[in-house]
């Protein structure tokens, strides 16, 4: 989808819910200067073979700092091939004067928003069980596929 980001003035194409959600929160935060979608092809090995990783994110902060930013779901942090990736975004960002990270769940802040919505259903009386789970279906739960 499109995330219309003020800081760029323009739309800027995400392709997960987390990706979404990582650009809601920077676009939010006062001192990110600016954010450039796929900024870099980083070369890499993976199982003996040549590849171009295109990092998710560059965030210019505007202290001068530059960061770049990989969203992926915990479930993909130990596959061999993302963590290929994530070494070589690191020596590049190192290389370049940047820093490197990987927002998942925590980060985002999903995993909050789910024990928000279990805490949330514990104290309910019954007949609103299903009222609350369905917003949460229509709203929260696409927000963090």
């Amino acid at each position: 989808g499109y995330f219309y980001s003020k800081k760029n003035e323009r739309n800027i194409w995400f392709n997960s819910s987390y990706e979404m959600i990582a650009f809601q929160i920077l676009e939010s935060l006062i001192t990110v200067k600016n954010l450039e979608i796929a900024p870099y092809k980083i070369p890499y090995k993976y199982d003996n073979k040549d590849y171009l990783y295109v990092v998710d994110l560059l965030v210019e902060y505007t202290n001068g700092e530059k960061q770049l930013i990989e969203v992926k779901s915990s479930w993909q942090l130990n596959d061999p091939k993302v963590q290929a990736k994530s070494l070589a975004g690191n020596k590049f960002a190192q290389d370049n004067g940047m820093t490197f990270t990987i927002w998942s769940e925590k980060e985002l802040g999903i995993e909050t928003l789910k024990k928000t919505r279990k805490n949330m259903i514990q104290r309910m009386l019954p007949e609103d069980v299903d009222r609350i789970q369905k917003i949460f279906e229509s709203h929260v739960d696409e927000a963090i596929k």
